[in-house]
């Protein structure tokens, strides 16, 4: 007999927060992707329409509904932090690389700059 599952019912600040993710267009691919996918959730979509129009494979389906279920909206969203090596860049770094890319270009190019900038 199968097992029948549980439905995700959003509250209206859920809802709204997610509709907020998705539309703002300043969130990493990953979170709104999962906000997509449980606003699509709670419609009553499955993990096979979910696989057709996000791409999100049935074991990323089943992990973030009991996420949510069990942990809450922040939760579902959001990566835990890894273990292991720390990240080679840095914010520091990042921001550094996006404020040269961002400026204008020096009247007189440093050897350096362009060739960081260049490379692919």
């Amino acid at each position: 007999m199968a097992r029948i599952s549980k439905v995700i019912n959003l509250s209206e600040s859920d809802r709204l927060e997610l509709l907020r993710i998705t539309k703002s267009g300043t969130h990493k691919s990953r979170k709104v992707t999962r906000a997509l996918a449980l606003l699509s959730m709670a419609d009553g979509n499955g993990p096979l329409v979910l696989e057709q129009s996000l791409g999100l494979n049935r074991n990323a389906y089943y992990t973030l509904k009991r996420r949510y279920l069990s942990e809450g909206l922040s939760a579902a969203l959001d990566d835990l932090p890894r273990s292991g090596r720390p990240p080679k860049i840095t914010e520091h770094i990042e921001a550094k690389i996006t404020s040269i890319a961002c400026s204008d270009a020096p009247a007189v190019r440093p050897n350096g700059l362009y060739r960081l900038l260049t490379i692919n």
